[in-house]
């Protein structure tokens, strides 16, 4: 019964209805008797809130998680794992920081278990994406070299790509960005994945490739950047490649 009504939550969730998959998790948590199981029940409804815009209550369950976790190191981990996301989700950059370098530092032992890979592999996952927000490319270069050594994804990549586009190195981020392609990126980070790439393809001199990329990350929706700047890089490679028609009609599809 209560994998059944779990797996409703989830689907409730991921369908966007928020506040139907709130009272679902909000039932199987008052039912749950193991405190692990508990914790969890109540990280899903921490991130219900966080959906409906209720951050209060989100940080409130974030405490309570924790809370519940007590000595369980794996449980709290995952609960303070759950906070920094909260807060990485909010922009509050330094603040999920300092919860990431605390998770990796004071949990380390638990985190070299095999069991714990998974685990260890999302922390550094996400303390490398925050840096990367903060523009701290070189300190974030170590754990991303380590994930795409071991567990390499497109996501994991295109960060990684991303980092040695902003170092200035040009040559080693295109082959990162071919190999994330490769991986697959997913749908809710094509447009920046495209975006940078076609920044990387700019500075290498390619224009054309540079163009296409510009195009796909138009194509995908929501930009990493203001999506002016997307247009503009667009604009200003149509003008080296000739396009003076298309280099003004991107312009104006910029500033409108």
């Amino acid at each position: 019964m209560t994998m059944t009504a779990f797996i409703q939550a989830v689907e409730l969730f991921e369908n966007g209805d928020f506040e139907e998959a709130l009272q679902q998790f909000s039932a199987l948590a008052e039912h749950a008797s193991d405190p692990r199981e508990k914790a969890g029940f109540v990280l899903d409804q921490a991130n219900c809130y966080a959906h409906l815009g209720r951050d209060e209550q989100a940080e409130r369950c974030l405490a309570e998680a924790k809370s519940l976790a007590g000595t369980d190191q794996a449980g709290r981990l995952i609960a303070e794992l759950g906070h920094a996301c909260f807060l990485l989700e909010r922009k509050r950059f330094n603040e999920a920081l300092a919860v990431l370098d605390l998770l990796r530092d004071a949990d380390c032992g638990l985190l070299n278990q095999s069991d714990s890979l998974a685990l260890r592999r999302d922390i550094g996952l996400q303390r490398s994406f925050v840096l990367i927000q903060l523009n701290r490319y070189r300190e974030a270069l170590p754990d991303l070299e380590a994930i795409c050594d071991t567990q390499p994804d497109g996501e994991a990549l295109s960060l990684l790509a991303r980092c040695h586009l902003e170092l200035k190195q040009h040559a080693i981020a295109e082959q990162s960005f071919l190999l994330a392609a490769q991986y697959g990126i997913p749908d809710e980070s094509r447009a920046a994945f495209h975006y940078y790439c076609g920044r990387n393809y700019y500075e290498l001199g390619n224009f054309g490739k540079a163009k296409q990329e510009f195009v796909l990350s138009a194509q995908a929706g929501t930009t990493p950047a203001p999506r002016a700047q997307v247009y503009e890089m667009l604009a200003a490679t149509c003008r080296l490649l000739g396009g003076h028609e298309d280099a003004a009609r991107y312009a104006a599809m910029g500033a409108a």
